[in-house]
C-alpha cells in the first residue's frame, strides 16, 4: 500500500512542477485538451498511400495529391488561438443577426457568442485569416481626408479574432463557413488522409499566433512534428496591453531592472523557442504588440531611450536571427515590428549613422515602412552539434533583418510622443518624430 501511495505522490509532484500559463482567473486549471494526438516526425509514415484506404485518390501521383490538398486547405493565413474565457456557443437561427446585416468574421459575437452561464476555461479557436491586403486608391484618399495617415495593412493590424469588420474581407453575402478551414473531416477519414493533409496544412499555410500563453507552451500543446513543418509564421508578442495605456500589466518590466533578469523573461523564452520549434522557417514576422518604453520616468535632454530599447528588446532577437540564418540560409526573410513612434526614432538613428547606406522601403511616405539592419559577421560564434562538440559557422553575407513600423502608438498617445525623449540626439528636434 505504501508503494502505491509513493507512486501517486510522485506523479502528483511531477504534475505540480509543470508550469502553467497565467490564466485570467485565480484558480489553476488542467492543461487544455490537445487538438490532435502527439506524434514524433518518425511516427508519420512517408510511404505511398494504401489504395484500399485512400480510394481513388491513391491512384493519383503524390505531387498531384499534394497540389489538390494545397488548393483545398493550404496557401492561406490561418489563426491558431488559445484563450481562457467563457466557451463560445452557436446562437440558434431564430436569435441570430438577420442575414441582411451581413456577418462579422466567423460570426464572432454575433452568431458565435460567449456562454456566460458556463465557467471560463481554456478554449482553442482557429480560422482563416481574412485580413485585407491593402486599401484601394479611393479608400486611401478617404483616409487622407480623415487624417488617417497609415495607408497599408500589416500583420500587427490583424483584428480577425476581435470580429472587426473594418479590416476584414469577409463578403457580406456569404456565410461564416468561408472563415473556417474545414479540414477536420478529411484528417479523420483515414491514416493516409491524415498524414498528407497534415503535411499540406502545416507546410503550405502561414500561421498567425497572437496568444502569448500559447506561444510560451507551444511544444507542449501542438505536436512538435507539426510545428517543424511550418515555413511561414506571424507572431504577436503582447507583453503588455496597448489598449489600457502604459500603466497596465507589463510583462517586460523585469527587462528594465538594474541588473536585468532576462533568464526567465517571456522575451528570452520566446527567442530561444522559435528556432527550436520552427526549424524550417522561410518567412518570419514578429510584432512587439506592446509598449517598449521603461515603466519609470527618464530624465535629461541627452537620454537615448531608443538605443536602450534596441539593446534590451532587439538584442535577444538578433541572437535568434543568427541561429535561424544558420539553419535556413540566405532565403529566410525576417521582419520585426515595433511601435510606430519608436520605429520613427530608430529610423532617424540609422539615417544618421548610415546616411546614404541606409536600405529602407515604404509605401506611404515613411509613415510606415521598414529598414534593413545588417548584423556584422560573427564567425567566432559556434553552434553545438548533437555530439556535444562545437564547430565554427560562417555567417551569410546578407545576415540581418528588417525593422518594421508596427502598431500605431502615435495616434493613440500623441501627447506622449510630444513630451517623451526617446532620442533627441538622433532626431535633432524638440520632439521625437
Amino acid at each position: 500500500m505504501s508503494g502505491i501511495k509513493n507512486w501517486v505522490r510522485s506523479k502528483a509532484n511531477k504534475l505540480r512542477k509543470e508550469p502553467l500559463p497565467d490564466p485570467p482567473a485565480e484558480r489553476p486549471l488542467p492543461r487544455p485538451f490537445l487538438p490532435t494526438p502527439f506524434f514524433r516526425p518518425s511516427d508519420l509514415p512517408r510511404t505511398d498511400a494504401n489504395p484500399s484506404n485512400y480510394g481513388l485518390f491513391a491512384i493519383l501521383p503524390r505531387e498531384l495529391r499534394r497540389q489538390i490538398l494545397t488548393d483545398a486547405f493550404g496557401g492561406q493565413t490561418l489563426h491558431i488561438d488559445l484563450t481562457y474565457r467563457h466557451p463560445l456557443v452557436r446562437k440558434t437561427s431564430a436569435s441570430s443577426t438577420p442575414a441582411a446585416a451581413g456577418h462579422q468574421h466567423c460570426d464572432l459575437f454575433s452568431g458565435l457568442v460567449p456562454d456566460h452561464s458556463s465557467p471560463k476555461r481554456w478554449q482553442w479557436f482557429g480560422c482563416v485569416c481574412h485580413r485585407r491586403g491593402d486599401y484601394s486608391e479611393s479608400e486611401r484618399e478617404q483616409r487622407y481626408a480623415a487624417m488617417q495617415v497609415l495607408q497599408t495593412v500589416e500583420p500587427c493590424d490583424d483584428d480577425c479574432l476581435e470580429a472587426s469588420q473594418s479590416l476584414c474581407i469577409c463578403p457580406a453575402a456569404e456565410s461564416s463557413a468561408s472563415c473556417f478551414v474545414g479540414v477536420m473531416g478529411w484528417l479523420l477519414s483515414c491514416q493516409e488522409a491524415y498524414v498528407e493533409g497534415i503535411d499540406a496544412l502545416y507546410g503550405t499555410n502561414t500561421f498567425h499566433i497572437s496568444s502569448l500563453d500559447l506561444q510560451l507552451r507551444l511544444p507542449d500543446l501542438i505536436p512538435p512534428g507539426h510545428l517543424a513543418r511550418i515555413t511561414s509564421l506571424e507572431l504577436l508578442w503582447k507583453f503588455n496591453d496597448i489598449n489600457q495605456g502604459r500603466t497596465a500589466k507589463n510583462h517586460a518590466k523585469d527587462l528594465w531592472e538594474d541588473p536585468p533578469r532576462p533568464i526567465d523573461s517571456p522575451l528570452h523564452t520566446l527567442c530561444a523557442s522559435v528556432p527550436e520549434n520552427f526549424p524550417h522557417l522561410r518567412r518570419l514576422y514578429i510584432s512587439f504588440q506592446c509598449h517598449l518604453d521603461p515603466p519609470f520616468g527618464r530624465g535629461g535632454v541627452h537620454e537615448d531611450i531608443i538605443s536602450e530599447v534596441e539593446t534590451i528588446f532587439l538584442g535577444p532577437l538578433e541572437d535568434m536571427v543568427r541561429v535561424l540564418h544558420r539553419m535556413a540560409g540566405p532565403e529566410l526573410e525576417i521582419n520585426i515590428a515595433i511601435q510606430r513612434g519608436a520605429w520613427q526614432v530608430l529610423l532617424a538613428k540609422y539615417r544618421t549613422l548610415l546616411e546614404a547606406g541606409l536600405k529602407a522601403e515604404s509605401a506611404d511616405l515613411v509613415m510606415r515602412g521598414r529598414f534593413w539592419k545588417a548584423l556584422g559577421p560573427a564567425t567566432a560564434r559556434t553552434l553545438a552539434n548533437g555530439e556535444g562538440e562545437t564547430n565554427d559557422v560562417k555567417e551569410h553575407e546578407n545576415l540581418g533583418y528588417w525593422i518594421c513600423a508596427g502598431w500605431d502608438d502615435m495616434k493613440q498617445y500623441h501627447d506622449y510622443w510630444l513630451t517623451s525623449n526617446w532620442g533627441v540626439k538622433w532626431t535633432g528636434m524638440g520632439d521625437t518624430f
